[in-house]
C-alpha cells in the first residue's frame, strides 16, 4: 500500500458517488443514490480490488475496482 494512504483517516470524495446495496463498482454508467463532492469519508481497509468506507453517520460503503473499466489497480484509482 502506497505510504500516503493511511486507514482510519479522513479523505473527501474527488467527485459525486453513485452506489446501491452498499457498493459503488467503477464503471462507466451511474444510477442509485449519491455522495455528494467533497463528502468527508473515513477510510477502513483498502487492497488492491476494493475500498471499504463509511460516511455520513457511520454508513458503511464499498467501492468495488472493475479493473476492465479502469485499466488499473485500486491504489491507482484513488
Amino acid at each position: 500500500m502506497p505510504v500516503h494512504i493511511v486507514k482510519g483517516q479522513t479523505y473527501y470524495t474527488q467527485f459525486v458517488i453513485r452506489y446501491e446495496k452498499n457498493a459503488f463498482p467503477t464503471t462507466n454508467y451511474r444510477h442509485g443514490a449519491s455522495i455528494p463532492i467533497n463528502t468527508a469519508v473515513k477510510l477502513l481497509d483498502i487492497n488492491s480490488s476494493e475500498i471499504s468506507i463509511e460516511y455520513g453517520n457511520g454508513l458503511p460503503l464499498l467501492v468495488k475496482n472493475i479493473e476492465k473499466h479502469t485499466g488499473d489497480d485500486v491504489f491507482h484509482v484513488v
